[in-house]
């Protein structure tokens, strides 16, 4: 009886959310800084589950959070990652951002969540893509189509057209 009780209360405590940091190699546990928490709400946590947590009571359990490091989604130091010469996502602070001359393609969903954008500029060297008159926007120079504006962007008189989601989220 005494070793089921105990295992049900470590079966417990484990649903909860709480970790038994047992037997942890050296050096496996990093003290950096997240760079952003993400949180949100956990199905099926109910009143009966767990006595006194809601969907959305995150001080009851901590449920629903993840951290995210930069250094783990492959980013680099300006918050891009790529995949050869195609930027597949931007995963950096918002801000400023600027495109560098290699990039020659820029995946669909490559600025998704990127709300906090407040400038774009495009490298003057490159082929591919420009920011001209300092619009805050990405151009395709061969098609003069505009696909991926900001806040502050503002649409020079040369574009054509406008890309889908080009101010999606923004």
């Amino acid at each position: 009886m005494r070793r089921t009780k105990s295992f049900a209360s470590f079966a417990l405590a484990a649903c909860m959310g709480v970790s038994l940091l047992v037997n942890v190699p050296v050096r496996t546990v990093s003290a950096a800084e997240p760079e952003e928490t993400v949180t949100s709400q956990v199905e099926g946590l109910t009143e009966e589950a767990v006595p006194g947590a809601t969907g959305t009571d995150a001080e009851a359990l901590d449920e629903g959070r993840e951290t995210v490091y930069n250094d783990a989604s492959g980013a680099d130091k300006d918050g891009f990652v790529w995949k050869g010469n195609t930027l597949v996502k931007y995963d950096g602070k918002g801000g400023g951002v600027k495109i560098p001359e290699q990039c020659t393609s820029i995946g669909d969903n490559a600025f998704d969540g990127c709300s906090g954008l407040t400038s774009i500029t495009v490298a003057k060297e490159n082929q591919k893509y420009n920011s001209k008159d300092n619009c805050n926007a990405i151009i395709e120079t061969a098609t003069n189509t505009l696909i991926r504006g900001c806040k502050n962007t503002e649409i020079p008189a040369s574009v054509t057209s406008i890309g889908d989601d080009a101010f999606d989220g923004c």
